[in-house]
């Protein structure tokens, strides 16, 4: 886990990885250094989070000293134990487990302690946002396709191949227009189109793809009557996209009420509108919880223990949108697993 408490450049060449025996640490030790081959790495600095030096996962980085240029990373983001950097130069490294072939470089080291080049992969605008999906990583080319490497469970890599893993990227079959990709614990991945439409594929068992079926698909999939999605969050078993509007759309598992339509439908396998939410500026989801953040500064959410939405009622279900108490200048929001 890598978190963002604030920033601090990292100068090319070092960057600390942390030990980790058992349970937790708090305060871990460094004890090993990697490398950032191509300069600076601006990343989340601060306290220091607990990983394991098994899987090579970088903790928060410590300053070596002053940063002298602009950052060479312009992103980061997390997977299996380990996490990929979008480079300055529109190339990938990626660090930690090489388990799917999360590295991407082609190897067979079970894990590097140092970021390696995705093989082949040129050109990156973005890098997937990741909402839990770790055994698959995803880039969004300045083309408009979108490359993903690692599992290939039920479909995920998106090219329509029947092979378990892919150590180095392949193409998602037919998208070519992407704007931005995400992968979900669900089991599925999607593209929100430069469009506003929005592609999924992968597994389908509770209509997580949105596309009136439950069969999954190694190819993408349009979902239905989605056309100005700006942002998508997605659980265990749902998707919810944020639309343009201000009304946010789920699609998929309802057992906790995910769907926050009101109704008491298991699942639905093309998107519902929630209810009463119109002017939604945020969306995220955590566990059985999604929670929008309103124009208003409000926040309502709806899922499982609405108690933990933070609206008093204990642990609690609710299909529909609830409001948190006392929370009126919220301008954006994230959840915590």
């Amino acid at each position: 886990v890598l978190v963002v408490n604030d920033t601090s450049d990292v100068k090319s060449g070092t960057v600390n990885l942390v030990s980790q025996n058992s349970g937790y640490e708090t305060n871990p030790e460094p004890v090993v250094s990697g490398k950032i081959t191509d300069g600076t790495v601006t990343v989340g600095g601060g306290n220091a989070e607990w990983t394991y030096t098994t899987y090579g996962v970088v903790h928060a980085p410590v300053p070596t000293s002053p940063p002298t240029s602009p950052a060479i990373a312009k992103a980061v983001t997390g997977h299996l134990n380990g996490y990929c950097a979008l480079l300055k130069s529109q190339e990938v490294e990626c660090w930690g487990t090489n388990q799917f072939g999360l590295l991407g470089d082609g190897g067979t080291e079970p894990v590097s302690y140092v970021p390696v080049y995705v093989k082949g992969l040129a050109g990156v605008k973005s890098l997937v946002d990741n909402n839990g999906a770790s055994w698959l990583v995803c880039a969004v080319l300045v083309t408009g396709r979108v490359e993903c490497w690692g599992s290939n469970q039920s479909g995920m890599l998106g090219n329509g191949g029947t092979e378990a893993i892919s150590d180095t990227p392949v193409a998602v079959r037919n998208v070519s227009d992407a704007q931005s990709v995400f992968t979900f614990e669900n089991g599925t991945a999607c593209a929100i189109l430069t469009t506003g439409h929005v592609d999924c594929w992968g597994y389908n068992a509770q209509g997580q793809l949105g596309d009136g079926g439950f069969k999954s698909s190694g190819v993408p999939v349009a979902v239905h009557g989605i056309s100005d999605a700006t942002s998508l969050s997605g659980l265990e078993t749902s998707t919810c996209a944020l639309l343009g509007s201000g009304g946010v759309d789920c699609w998929g598992g309802s057992n906790y009420g995910e769907l926050g339509d009101g109704g008491n439908e298991a699942y639905s396998n093309v998107p519902v509108a929630v209810r009463g939410i119109t002017s939604a500026k945020g969306l995220s989801g955590n566990g059985a919880t999604y929670c929008a953040v309103l124009a208003s500064g409000g926040v309502d959410c709806w899922g499982y223990g609405v108690g933990a939405t933070g609206n008093g009622l204990g642990g609690v279900e609710s299909d529909g949108p609830v409001a948190i108490r006392g929370v009126t200048g919220a301008k954006s929001i994230a959840t915590a697993s």
